[in-house]
């Protein structure tokens, strides 16, 4: 049986029959619904409000009459009409002033204590809608009290049953609507009774968008559980599309086009939606007016039809108080645009690593948690993780994709078990039961077929027993069931319990899985997620995108290389920071802001009083600069007296010890290993409180001698790390000038390099500048491209201890270590100034933004003139490898060497000018930037200051871009690098077609509009 939804929207009849045009084509919508339509099929059409064009009883009239010549025109028993109200339903002839002052009050209070009565006063004005819906359909509003939601059931011979959920969204619209003036009054629109419907589709007038923001949440959440389909107008745009929440439900939303529209008669569509309810597929149509017949613009293949898993008939429903813990964040964040976050909102599928049994070793190939339960040959899992790698997040959302695929997951937590008795464990499993469903449902849930249960046992290693008892735990559970999901501490390996006797050869089927770190893209995706809380219907796409890259390389900045382990919880408290804290004096962007933050929140965890916890901040500053000063990495009892007695005789205080360091473990900022030895738990705290000390002591000559060290040897992580705290936490003008005078020592021996006259091998090689093309892809799939291969290079190349190389180099690596710090000289200088755009003197931003300029161009020197002085060995080291590989052609290889080389040095040209806009764009400084273009106005400059506009605006900076082009006419690597640096920005970053095409035009870029017909891609140029 197949039922068709006819869906018209916004058709705004007139009071005059022959100003409705609509009118001359009632034929062509019967001959569009008619071909999809068959003789046993059932109809319904569906009208999502406007059905007049300002609610009056003679525009209904005309309404009326056409709808009833096209029900006669179908010709079949099997149409009924669903009609709801929209915003040109009200009259607001009858609008009183009483009206106007109720719907102000609505909004200033958010809703709250909307009556009966407010209602009925509010919806008076759609009295001649509710006369014309009875007169049409089954449905009356007229004889419900409640105005905002009715409900009809229809029944489709004796097998299938529809539910209609019909909402007002226009009964408080007013004249001049606008979005986010609508508040649904959530206790007027009734609790559905899931029995066996086939489907349920809820109708309103209005998107999402035009709710209050926090009402639309509520009004989401309760029309989204008890609705298969959501249909909506208004807007006069059609779309569809499928939006599964956590996996638990899951809803096809369809908005319609306009049908009739007044002052665009060309203007005119309606969608079609047919269901086959006995395969339980479904199929969708748009329906466009094309100049004499309405053709079909967009549709899509018969799709199979996933229902709400909320209403699917299930027999084993969880326990509303375990699905509200499921969807729990277990964390306490906050977000501007949703008073209570839940899982779905933040959740985002961690990669997984495979770890082999025989030698733990680790695997570079990745696997996506999110397949993790659609892979059938692993039956049995561990997936294991560092504290606050996100294990138990997962196991809640491995849970609830479990459950949406018709299985009945249960869960436990390993600190319940102790015993490796099955009584015992079989008891622990029926009191999980109990509390995630329905308890009388035990006995037939231990009957059914063992493939559908999945043991799920999160914190394996809080079981109580030693490694033989754990081992018999494993053994007792794979027994028991035949999917078992475990989650442990990353200390934990089968490999250790293998050779346990109670332990059977079923554990060599265990897959052992390692949580990833997020990397670039999963970042990037969290982010994104992030700041689509509450505005998933306002925020455009090219703003998220914006957004998502300016804020990815603040989260990039602070976790830092292994400052904070890239874990979402991580990344989710440094957004919430960034957010909270967004009209701070401080930087959005500061190291030192936040980490600070990070370390009071922690003290205040173990309820440290404000005075405590500057006692505390002492006091971890002496035992940071005591390990910093004898080189170590870890205090041991010794140690600890040592520095107590410091702090105590320095401050004359009397700390205890053991108190204090047990107070520091307890708030998670120090550990203790097996072997007593205490070390700060991340790099970032041991860091920080060594900057704290020589802030807190920078008078003093030793710390000054310190300090021009650490400027001195930037390279170093450690060094670099403790300089950009350092910053944040003394405002003295020592630091920068010592920063500034180390700086204009690197390279000293080179001249900044100047883009209007080039080293002579590019004047002797360069003759023609490379094609560049651009393609008209989205550069959010760009952009998506560009952070997982960021990703694989990260994860494929083995970590090296940067330092200990260092260590052992000798002369000839003199240049990299130089090289590395000047990159590191030029990001702290660019921090301090982005930093703090607002507190440093205009002098002393001017100096640190143009030694930046001057600092990467003299590196960029160093890099040419290196090249220059062995061009002859390099293009004969180059010249031998092609041949070796690709035979003796000279002159073809001659030219590929040097095609190779001049390629090189534009990106090292190109990598060192990213380098200095990334450090030092900020659009605060936009000023500052001026200054130094007007002073030093030659091509170098004007590449860096064009660099840095691209790096901090959001709209592309056209004139400089053209002004520069235009001067760069005859020098072709300069101009060169101007093009890479535009096509690099254009490939990632938004940017209308209009204004993309003048800049492609104007650079001589090549641009490809890439267009579809009938499925295959097309280039234009």
């Amino acid at each position: 049986m197949q039922v068709l939804i006819c869906h018209l929207s916004d058709i705004h009849f007139s009071v005059s029959k022959e100003s409705n045009i609509i009118y001359n084509r009632l034929e062509k919508i019967k001959e569009a619904i008619l071909s999809n339509f068959g003789q046993d099929d059932h109809m319904f059409i569906v009208i999502t409000g406007d059905v007049a064009f300002s609610g009056k009883a003679e525009e209904y009239k005309v309404a009326q009459e056409f709808l009833e010549e096209l029900y006669v025109s179908i010709n079949s028993d099997n149409v009924r009409f669903v009609i709801v109200p929209g915003n040109h339903d009200c009259n607001f002839n009858l609008e009183d002033g009483t009206r106007i002052s109720l719907i102000k009050d609505i909004l200033s209070s958010k809703g709250k204590e909307i009556d009966q009565s407010i209602i009925n006063n509010c919806t008076e004005v759609q009295k001649y809608f509710y006369e014309f819906s009875q007169s049409m359909s089954a449905i009356s509003w007229v004889e419900d009290s409640n105005k905002i939601h009715l409900s009809q059931e229809f029944k489709l011979g004796d097998e299938f049953t529809i539910l209609f959920n019909m909402i007002n969204s226009s009964w408080m619209s007013q004249k001049k609507e606008k979005q986010s003036q609508i508040i649904m009054p959530l206790e007027f629109i009734n609790e559905i009774k899931l029995k066996n419907y086939d489907l349920i589709i809820s109708l309103f007038h209005h998107p999402y968008n035009w709710l209050d923001a926090d009402n639309c949440r509520l009004f989401r959440d309760k029309i989204e559980k008890f609705s298969d389909i959501i249909i909506t107008g208004h807007e006069h745009l059609s779309s569809k599309q499928s939006v599964n929440t956590m996996n638990i439900y899951t809803n096809e939303f369809y908005m319609g086009s306009i049908l009739q529209d007044k002052e665009k008669n060309d203007i005119s569509g309606f969608n079609i939606i047919i269901f086959n309810l006995e395969d339980e597929h479904y199929k969708f149509k748009n329906y466009e007016w094309n100049s004499n017949i309405y053709s079909v613009s967009n549709e899509t293949t018969w799709k199979e039809f996933r229902r709400n898993k909320l209403i699917e008939k299930q027999k084993f429903m969880l326990n509303e108080l375990f699905l509200n813990e499921l969807n729990d964040t277990g964390a306490q964040f906050y977000h501007p645009h949703k008073d209570k976050l839940l899982l779905e909102d933040i959740f985002i599928y961690p990669d997984l690593r495979i770890i082999s049994h025989d030698d733990s070793s680790k695997e570079h190939i990745l696997f996506k948690s999110r397949d993790i339960i659609s892979n059938s040959n692993d039956k049995y899992l561990i997936i294991t993780g560092e504290e606050k790698s996100g294990k138990t997040t997962l196991a809640k959302k491995i849970y609830m994709d479990l459950y949406s695929e018709k299985t009945i997951p249960i869960m436990i937590d390993g600190k319940h078990i102790n015993t490796p008795r099955e009584e015992d464990l079989l008891n622990i499993i029926q009191r999980a039961f109990d509390n995630q469903y329905c308890q009388e449902l035990y006995e037939e849930y231990t009957q059914i077929d063992n493939n559908k249960k999945f043991l799920i046992i999160d914190n394996f290693e809080n079981v109580k027993m030693n490694a033989k008892g754990k081992a018999a735990i494993i053994n007792l559970v794979m027994k028991k069931y035949n999917n078992v999901i475990m989650f442990a501490d990353s200390s934990f390996r089968v490999e250790q319990l293998i050779n346990q006797e109670s332990l059977n050869s079923l554990a060599l089927e265990i897959k052992n899985y390692d949580l990833v770190n997020f990397g670039h893209y999963l970042r990037s995706e969290l982010i994104k997620k992030w700041y689509s809380i509450g505005r998933e219907f306002i925020i455009t796409d090219d703003e998220l995108e914006y957004k998502s890259i300016e804020i990815e390389k603040t989260v990039n900045q602070l976790l830092g290389r292994n400052l904070l382990p890239s874990y979402p919880i991580f990344i989710l408290i440094i957004l919430q920071q960034l957010e909270t804290n967004k009209k701070n004096i401080q930087s959005l962007s500061s190291y030192g802001y936040l980490y600070g933050s990070l370390i009071t929140d922690s003290l205040l965890n173990i309820n440290s009083s404000p005075d405590l916890i500057d006692t505390l901040y002492t006091y971890m500053s002496v035992m940071a600069y005591y390990l910093y000063e004898n080189n170590r990495e870890y205090l041991d009892e010794n140690d600890i007296h040592e520095v107590t007695k410091i702090y105590n005789e320095k401050f004359t205080m009397s700390l205890s010890e053991w108190k204090v360091i047990n107070n520091l473990i307890k708030a998670g900022i120090m550990e203790c290993s097996n072997d007593c030895e205490y070390y700060f738990k991340y790099k970032y705290i041991y860091y920080y409180f060594i900057a704290k000390y020589l802030s807190d002591n920078i008078e003093q000559l030793e710390i000054k001698f310190n300090i021009g060290n650490i400027c001195n040897n930037l390279h170093s992580e450690q060094n670099s790390n403790i300089m950009m705290f350092l910053c944040h936490l003394s405002k003295s003008t020592f630091i920068i000038n010592e920063l500034i005078n180390k700086s204009k020592q690197l390279f000293k021996d080179y001249m900044a390099y100047d883009f209007d006259n080039h080293v002579p091998f590019i004047n002797r090689m360069y003759k023609k500048i490379p094609n560049l093309s651009l393609t008209d892809v989205e550069p959010s799939q760009n952009r998506k491209g560009v952070l997982k291969q960021k990703d694989e290079i990260e994860r494929t190349i083995e970590e090296q201890d940067e330092e200990q190389f260092y260590d052992d180099a000798d002369n000839e690596v003199e240049d990299i270590l130089l090289i590395n710090k000047a990159f590191k000289t030029i990001e702290i200088l660019g921090q301090i100034i982005k930093n703090y755009p607002g507190s440093i003197q205009g002098v002393i931003k001017f100096d640190a933004a143009l030694e930046c300029y001057m600092l990467g161009m003299r590196t960029l020197s160093m890099f040419l003139n290196k090249i220059d002085e062995n061009i002859e060995d390099i293009l004969e080291i180059l010249l031998d490898t092609i041949k070796e590989k690709e035979g003796n052609n000279k002159k073809i290889t001659e030219e590929k060497c040097k095609l190779f080389v001049m390629t090189l040095t534009e990106y090292i040209s190109l990598g060192i000018i990213k380098k200095i806009s990334e450090s030092v764009g900020n659009k605060k400084l936009l000023g500052t930037y001026e200054e130094i273009f007007k002073k030093y106005s030659n091509t170098s400059i004007g590449l860096v200051d064009l660099a840095v506009k691209l790096e901090c605006m959001t709209s592309f900076p056209k004139k400089e871009t053209f002004i520069m082009a235009d001067k760069l006419d005859k020098n072709l690597f300069s101009l060169s690098i101007l093009k890479r640096l535009v096509t690099g920005h254009l490939y990632v970053h938004p940017c209308d077609y209009s204004t993309k095409q003048k800049i492609c035009d104007k650079l001589n870029i090549s641009y490809k509009k890439v267009t579809l017909v009938e499925g295959k891609t097309i280039n234009r140029k």
